[in-house]
């Protein structure tokens, strides 16, 4: 499938994961609807908040394309 390598995982260990959007795969189709793709990624931002939300990591986007999940007491 197109978006299986479209996020890269750049490190991790067990406290942490880094990973990075190397594309964008559905951008196309949000564009011919007229649509900003960043309600697309705000919702998977959300997402992934969510299913971590009551455990011991936290999600951080560190810039546009890359983002980490790491445990609280975890310094990167």
């Amino acid at each position: 499938m197109p978006c299986d390598r479209a996020k890269n995982i750049l490190e991790k260990s067990k406290n942490y994961l880094i990973f990075e959007r190397r594309i964008c795969v559905h951008k196309k189709y949000w564009e011919i609807m007229n649509i900003d793709i960043s309600i697309y990624y705000d919702f998977i931002n959300k997402f992934i908040d969510g299913i971590i939300e009551d455990s011991e990591f936290i999600f951080v986007k560190e810039n546009e394309n890359k983002y980490i999940i790491k445990t609280n007491s975890c310094k990167l």
